[in-house]
C-alpha cells in the first residue's frame, strides 16, 4: 500500500515521493527500540530488582511510568500495521510521549545524575530522521524545557548540586547537535532515494521506450545465450521466422536454420553467406558491452540477431537502383532532345527536296518514324521521373469508365463498341484521376494492339467489380489475343522489355508505379492462352493514402 508523504523534505520537490524506507518503515523500527526500553524498565520495575539508581527516589512513580510506556510500545505497532493516524501524527505524538516518559523515569531515578537522560539523545536522533525541521527543534525544545525543568524542581527542594545544572546544560546541548546533524542526514537520505527514485521511473519508461520501438522495427531481432536460448525475440522476428519464440525457449526447436547459422558464428565468427533465394538475411554479433562508469564491464555471452526481409531489401535496391537510373537517362533524355529535333528536321526538309525520289523518300520516312520513336522513349523516360507526384481523391468508377472510353475511341480513331464496358454501379475508387487515365490508356493500348480485329466487337472489356473476400474494387481490361508468353509473363513489368519492335517497354512498367503511388496493385493474370487480363486491386477508400 502506497503512501503519500505528510511533510516536505527541503531541496525535495513537492512531487517527489518519499520511498516507504524513509517514513513507514524506520518508524517501525523506533517502534521497536521504544518496545525494548519499556519491556525492560517494566520487567525490572514489576520484579522488585532495582537497579540503582532506577526508580531510587520514586519506587511508585518508576513503576507506573514504566508500565504505562510499555502499553504505548505495543499500541504505537497496532497504529503502524493500520496506518491510522497519518504517518506525522503518529511520529510527532509518540516522540512527545516518549520524552514525557523518558523525564519522569529520570526523575523518579534522581534527575540528570541516574544517566536516563541520555535515552533523550536518542529520541531526538529519530525526531531528526522522522520529521520536517520544525517539528524536530520543537521536540528537542521541549525535551530541554523538561530537563530544565527538573532542575529547577531539584533547585527549589535543595537537593542539588552545582555539577548538575551543568550535566544538565552539555545534555541541552548534545540534544540541539543531535538534532541538527540527524535531520542534515535524513535530509540527504530523502533527497538521495527521492533521486533514485525518479531515476528509477524514468529508466522503466526508458525501457518501455525502447521495448516498444524494437517491437514495431521491421527488422526481425532475437537476442539468445551460448546455449542457444532466446531471451528477447520481437514481433518482426517471429514473423520472418514464423515461430513464437517466447523467451526461455531452445533457438534450435523453434528457429532451427537460424540455430544452424547462430552456431556457425559462434564457431568462426564469421556472418553466415546470403544463400540464392532465401526469403531473409541473417547478421550476428555479440551484444554490447556494458559500461559502468565509463569502464566496461565484463564482456556478456550473449548474442544479437537480426533478421531482415530479403524480398524488401531486394525491392529496396531496385528502387534505388532505377531512382539512379531515372535520374541518368532523364538528364541523358533531355541532351538527346536537341539533336533529335534537329535530325527530324533535316529529315524533313530532305523529304520536301526530293521532288518525288522514292529512295530518299523512303529514307526520309525511316528517319521521321525512328525520331517518333526516340521521342516517344524520351517522354516515357521523363515521365518516369514524376511518379511520385500524385494527388488522389474518390472516382465514381462507373462514370468515370464511360467518359473515358468515349475520349479514347475518339482519339484512337476506333468505332464504338470496340471496347465494353461491364462495371458495377456505385463502385468508388481512391486514385489520382490523371494518373488512372494514364494506366488504362497504357492497359487499352496493349489490349489493342494484342487484339484480333477480325472478329466481331467487343475486342477489349474493362470490367470493374466488388471482391467481398478482399473487400476491395477490383479493375480489369481483356483482350481477346494469344495471351503472354509463360516466358515473358515474369518479365512484363520490367524496365524496357518489349515484345514489339516498335516498343518502348515503359508503359506496364510506368503503369504499375502509377498505381503503386495511389496504393493499389497492377497485376497480370493468365487465361491459359484465350485472351491477356491486366488487373488494378484498389486501396480501400476508407485508408487513407501516404504520399
Amino acid at each position: 500500500m502506497s503512501e503519500q508523504p505528510d511533510f516536505l523534505t527541503p531541496g525535495v520537490t513537492p512531487n517527489s515521493t518519499i520511498t516507504p524506507q524513509l517514513s513507514w518503515q524506520p518508524l517501525g523500527y523506533y517502534n521497536f527500540f521504544r518496545l525494548v526500553v519499556s519491556a525492560v524498565f517494566c520487567a525490572l520495575a514489576n520484579s522488585g530488582v532495582l537497579l540503582k539508581p532506577l526508580g531510587a527516589q520514586n519506587p511508585q512513580l518508576f513503576t507506573i511510568t514504566s508500565n504505562l510506556y510499555l502499553v504505548v510500545g505495543v499500541f504505537a505497532f497496532l497504529l503502524l500495521w493500520l496506518r491510522r493516524p497519518t504517518f506525522l501524527t503518529q511520529a510527532v505524538t509518540l516522540l512527545f510521549i516518549d520524552v514525557i516518559a523518558i523525564i519522569m523515569i529520570m526523575h523518579s531515578s534522581g534527575g540528570t545524575g541516574s544517566g536516563v537522560g541520555i535515552l533523550l539523545v536518542i529520541i531526538i536522533a529519530a525526531s531528526g530522521l522522522l520529521l520536517p525541521r520544525q517539528l524536530t527543534l520543537l521536540v528537542t525544545a521541549f525535551a530541554t524545557l523538561g530537563l530544565l525543568a527538573e532542575q529547577v524542581r531539584w533547585w527549589f527542594l535543595g537537593d542539588i548540586q552545582p555539577e548538575d545544572f551543568t550535566r544538565a546544560g552539555v545534555l541541552g546541548f548534545a540534544l540541539f547537535a543531535t538534532a541538527t546533524i540527524s535531520f542534515e542526514f535524513a535530509r540527504r537520505a530523502r533527497a538521495s532515494a527521492n533521486l533514485a527514485a525518479t531515476r528509477g521511473t524514468e529508466l522503466r519508461n526508458l525501457a518501455r521506450l525502447n521495448e516498444e520501438i524494437i517491437q514495431r522495427m521491421q527488422t526481425g531481432v532475437i537476442v539468445t545465450t551460448e546455449a542457444g536460448i532466446i531471451e528477447q525475440a520481437n514481433r518482426a522476428a517471429r514473423r520472418l521466422t514464423g515461430s513464437e519464440l517466447e523467451a526461455g525457449q531452445s533457438l534450435e526447436l523453434t528457429a532451427p536454420r537460424v540455430a544452424e547459422k547462430h552456431s556457425g558464428w559462434q564457431r568462426t565468427r564469421n556472418q553466415p553467406a546470403p544463400i540464392q533465394g532465401e526469403k531473409t538475411r541473417t547478421v550476428l554479433g555479440p551484444l554490447a558491452t556494458p559500461v559502468n562508469d565509463g569502464q566496461p564491464t565484463p564482456q556478456t555471452s550473449s548474442t544479437l540477431i537480426f533478421i531482415d526481409d530479403a524480398t524488401a531489401m531486394a525491392q529496396q535496391a531496385q528502387l534505388m537502383k532505377m531512382a539512379s537510373l531515372g535520374a541518368l537517362t532523364a538528364s541523358i533524355a533531355h541532351e538527346i532532345r536537341n539533336p533529335l529535333a534537329a535530325i527530324a528536321t533535316a529529315g524533313e526538309l530532305i523529304k520536301e527536296n526530293a521532288q518525288g525520289d522514292a529512295e530518299t523518300t523512303e529514307l526520309t520516312e525511316i528517319i521521321s518514324r525512328h525520331a517518333t520513336r526516340v521521342n516517344r522513349i524520351i517522354d516515357d523516360i521523363l515521365q518516369m521521373g514524376r511518379l511520385k507526384t500524385h494527388r488522389p481523391q474518390p472516382i465514381e468508377i462507373t462514370h468515370w469508365l464511360k467518359q473515358f472510353i468515349d475520349d479514347y475511341l475518339l482519339t484512337h480513331g476506333l468505332t464504338r463498341g470496340a471496347i465494353k464496358i461491364d462495371s458495377d454501379s456505385d463502385l468508388t475508387v481512391e486514385f489520382d484521376p490523371d494518373q488512372l487515365h494514364q494506366v488504362l490508356c497504357n492497359l487499352c493500348d496493349n489490349a489493342i494492339q494484342h487484339s484480333i480485329t477480325d472478329v466481331p466487337k467487343p475486342w477489349v472489356v474493362v470490367k470493374a467489380s466488388y471482391d467481398p473476400a478482399q473487400n476491395q474494387t477490383l479493375l480489369t481490361v481483356s483482350d481477346n489475343g494469344p495471351g503472354v508468353p509463360a516466358d515473358s509473363v515474369t518479365e512484363l513489368f520490367t524496365p524496357f522489355f518489349t515484345t514489339r519492335n516498335a516498343g518502348t517497354g515503359l508503359g506496364l512498367y510506368i503503369a504499375q508505379e502509377l498505381c503503386a503511388s495511389n496504393q493499389a496493385t497492377l497485376a497480370y493474370t493468365d487465361q491459359g492462352g484465350f485472351g491477356a487480363t491486366f488487373q488494378i486491386l484498389f486501396n480501400d477508400p476508407q485508408q487513407t493514402l501516404i504520399s
